[in-house]
């Protein structure tokens, strides 16, 4: 259920973007430089950020993201990057 609404939302977003004119940026690309996974990229998205460009989605993520469940903030040090 969850699954379907993201996707309902993404190509809402995708369409309203389309119809203003802007260039949205890949998902994958955006993923990249905030340093996350595709898959998370999706689950920000259908919560609400913006993905027009990057300076948005971090300005987003600062706003709407509990710090301490980030990367940055593991207690084992473990920074996310496979070995």
């Amino acid at each position: 259920m969850v699954k379907i609404l993201a996707i309902q939302i993404i190509k809402w977003v995708y369409k309203l973007t389309i119809l203003k004119g802007y260039e949205i940026m890949k998902i994958i690309e955006l993923a990249q430089s905030l340093g996350i996974s595709r898959q998370l990229a999706y689950r920000h998205i259908a919560r609400g950020m913006p993905t027009e460009n990057l300076e948005l989605a971090k300005e987003w993520r600062k706003r709407n993201l509990d710090i301490t469940q980030t990367k940055q903030w593991r207690i084992d040090g473990n920074k996310g990057i496979k070995y």
